[in-house]
């Protein structure tokens, strides 16, 4: 269900993007959704045990200026182990700060860094439940793209550290929407 919702995402997209008009002001507050793939590159260190880790979310952000923004994103991932015998949930929180070096017609890349929280919860097929509490730094790269006067795509790529080493890469793509 999680890949088909992913697909559906993508080939709106796709379907959307001859319509777009360039509408980048500054001073708006964004809502909107995001969808995030983790792939882990450390096995010792690994922020999700999900088999799929492909999270659903909210982000809720604030441009104060042509140049910069913030950006308050919650998701959560769900499913079954990587090596089976129990099911994980995880709920992560962002707080990031967005830099936009320049902005095209229809297309603004940016910069972001930001801090991670992540609380992972795993049952075992045992019964024995287990939490963790998980802190990371995130560094992303991006785009925003305009598809209508008052709705952008985004596209991310991400590194998350835990403060000795890379321990994973994601990829996001969300849509949001003007309020103001």
């Amino acid at each position: 269900m999680k890949r088909v919702l992913f697909l559906l995402v993508a080939v709106f997209t796709l379907l959307t993007t001859q319509t777009s008009v360039a509408q980048f002001d500054s001073h708006r507050l964004t809502f909107g959704v995001v969808s995030t793939q983790l792939f882990s590159q450390d096995q010792d260190h690994k922020m999700s045990d999900i088999k799929n880790p492909l999270g659903m979310g909210a982000v809720l952000g604030y441009q104060f200026d042509k140049a910069g923004a913030v950006g308050l994103t919650v998701q959560y991932a769900d499913g079954t182990l990587e090596q089976g015998g129990g099911k994980e949930k995880d709920v992560r929180t962002s707080l990031s700060m967005f830099v936009y070096p320049l902005s095209l017609q229809t297309i603004r890349p940016y910069f972001s860094a930001g801090m991670v929280y992540t609380r992972r919860t795993t049952s075992f097929d045992s019964g024995l439940d287990q939490s963790k509490d998980l802190w990371h730094a995130r560094f992303g790269v991006g785009a925003e793209y305009s598809l209508f006067r008052m709705v952008t795509m985004t596209v991310d790529l991400g590194a998350y550290n835990d403060g000795m080493r890379f321990v994973a890469g994601g990829g996001t793509l969300g849509f949001r929407f003007t309020a103001m």
